[in-house]
């Protein structure tokens, strides 16, 4: 079961301090003095670990839940969250000369120069820093725990003109050996990326992982697709989303979800300030959309009507979906995988699954790729083509949004 706040109020101390789980490895220690303290019991690399979340009332039940599901997060993405916390820790509270400035015309200076002798973890820093000029906040995070992680380990103290392809080889092989074979290939293009800094630079003449081809030295692996339903299924799902007996919060999300198949983290953060329901237009920032970029999504009649039931629900939040435990902050992604799953789901649907489900569909009746491309906000790396194709085919991906909508309301329709 999971924990309560009355629970953990009516918790007393022994003479030894004992745990209480409140699922998926999070649990409250209680201490003979009396304390309350968060744990998270997980695994990384094969090794147990222990992180920690504060103290219970400093640290609400709820706060503890988002700490944890932030956590899972990483370590699913293939970083230590103890190290990431670390690192977060360290950008806080770092001194100037830790991370090489560049300066603006690109001519990096630095207070400890980059010979050919420097490791590797210099160069790395130096192109983190000239990278991390016009990234969003979260992207950049991430990338910087994925360095400390996957490359630092092993490559971090070699000294740069020593670095062989072989040493490149093992580092991926590292990575690719704890099961997540796709942080492996970034970990190797991430490396490429640093090379081609240190040879635009000067600091080095040649890049040893040039010639490393992941082809050659990973496992091939099929592409794992969100799991999502066939469209012969499809009608059922979304009457048994429509009937879902939980929170009606999350129902309202799954709705909406479908209507817009964005990604999860895009629609659980969503704020009332960005509608204008007069154009009927959502606009979601870039900091919160993977390609760093707003988007646009056309709003159908369905979508408003969603939206207007939603507002009564979260009544002065700013938020769309407040979380379930305060109104200070959102809904916990995981609560509309774990719905689908109370359906009966698992493995048969996720959240993100609308995303290829619309995108299929809509390839099929018809509607224009470069439309629905843009509604999943696959944006062009042309940013200049970017920019024009927002603003070209606002209107018909309105109408496509609209007609996707009508759609989705003919398939609830019982067949006769």
């Amino acid at each position: 079961m999971s924990l309560t706040d009355t629970t953990i109020k009516r918790l007393k101390t022994t003479d030894k301090p004992y745990r209480i789980a409140d699922g998926k490895g999070l649990y409250l220690e209680v201490t003979p003095a009396g304390g309350k303290l968060w744990r998270w019991a997980y695994r990384f690399n094969g090794r147990q670990k222990k992180m920690g979340f504060g103290q219970y009332p400093n640290v609400a039940l709820a706060d503890a839940r988002d700490r944890h599901h932030e956590a899972t997060r990483l370590l699913a993405s293939g970083v230590d969250p103890m190290v990431e916390r670390k690192l977060g820790k360290a950008r806080t509270n770092k001194k100037p000369h830790k991370i090489p400035a560049v300066q603006p015309e690109g001519t990096p200076e630095t207070l400890e120069e980059i010979t050919l002798d420097s490791p590797f973890r210099v160069l790395a820093l130096s192109w983190f820093h000239h990278w991390n000029s016009d990234k969003a906040p979260k992207h950049a995070k991430r990338t910087c725990a994925r360095l400390e992680a996957n490359l630092f380990p092993t490559l971090g103290d070699l000294p740069i003109s020593r670095i062989e392809p072989r040493d490149i080889i093992r580092m991926v092989k590292t990575v690719e050996a704890r099961g997540v074979n796709e942080v492996a290939r970034r970990s190797l293009e991430l490396t490429k990326q640093i090379f081609e800094y240190g040879i635009a630079h000067d600091y080095v003449k040649i890049s040893p992982a040039a010639a490393v081809r992941p082809k050659l030295v990973l496992q091939s692996y099929k592409t794992k697709h969100q799991a999502r339903v066939g469209e012969a299924e499809l009608p059922a799902l979304l009457r048994d989303i429509d009937g879902y007996q939980g929170r009606a919060l999350v129902t309202y999300a799954l709705q909406l979800m479908a209507l817009t198949f964005l990604r999860t983290d895009e629609l659980t953060g969503a704020e009332w300030r960005e509608f204008d329901f007069a154009r009927k237009q959502w606009k979601v920032p870039a900091l919160r959309m993977k390609m760093d970029q707003e988007h646009i999504v056309p709003l159908s009649n369905q979508a408003i009507e969603v939206l207007k039931r939603l507002k009564t629900l979260s009544g002065n939040s700013p938020y769309v979906f407040p979380g379930a435990y305060k109104h200070t902050g959102t809904m916990n992604n995981n609560a509309l995988l774990e719905a689908l799953y109370d359906m009966g789901y698992k493995g048969k649907q996720t959240g993100h699954g609308f995303r290829g489900l619309a995108s299929t569909i809509l390839h099929e009746q018809g509607f224009p790729h470069e439309h629905v491309e843009l509604q999943l906000a696959h944006t062009p790396k042309d940013k200049v083509s970017a920019a024009y194709n927002y603003a070209l085919y606002l209107e018909p991906r309105a109408q496509m949004m609209q007609a996707w909508a009508d759609y989705l309301d003919s398939l609830r329709q019982p067949a006769n």
